[in-house]
């Protein structure tokens, strides 16, 4: 089966030129919020949320303006490095960051292969979420050998 489909209109003919980041892709593949909203030809909304309180089923990426969700982070970002043989901007390394930073928090405990339990994650949530007597509860009740 073959259709012709015949598409009018100048609106991405004329934004593409203007983007000389579309021209030469960054290796990170970051591109400004501008440069995309000028491509899509529409506003894109923002990307916020509601900060607290964070839950199990909270992403990695959205604990930024906590302490402990930027140290989460930064070992992720640390072992996949690991992983990936120290290659800063291999698609492969950046595909597992994303994936495993969009990832809800619970998910860690299943990537630990056990090494992970549940109360301690809870107890880093609970720190996360300022409630520091209910966080180091939680470790001590997660280090406990059953």
């Amino acid at each position: 089966m073959h259709a012709k489909v015949d598409v009018s209109g100048n609106t991405l003919a004329s934004a593409i030129p203007q983007l000389a980041v579309y021209a030469q892709f960054p290796a990170d593949a970051r591109v400004s919020k501008t440069d995309f909203e000028t491509l899509l030809d529409r506003v894109v909304p923002d990307d916020t949320c509601e900060p607290k309180p964070y839950s199990l089923n909270t992403p990695i990426v959205d604990m930024h303006d906590s302490f402990i969700g930027r140290i989460l982070e930064k070992k992720i970002r640390k072992q996949i490095g690991e992983m990936a043989g120290g290659q800063t901007h291999s698609p492969t390394r950046l595909m597992m960051e994303g994936s495993a930073l969009e990832s809800p928090l619970r998910v860690l405990i299943m990537f630990s292969r056990g090494a992970l339990r549940r109360e301690t994650l809870e107890g880093l949530l609970h720190l996360a979420n300022g409630k520091v007597w209910k966080g180091i509860k939680a470790f001590i009740k997660g280090s406990r050998v059953d």
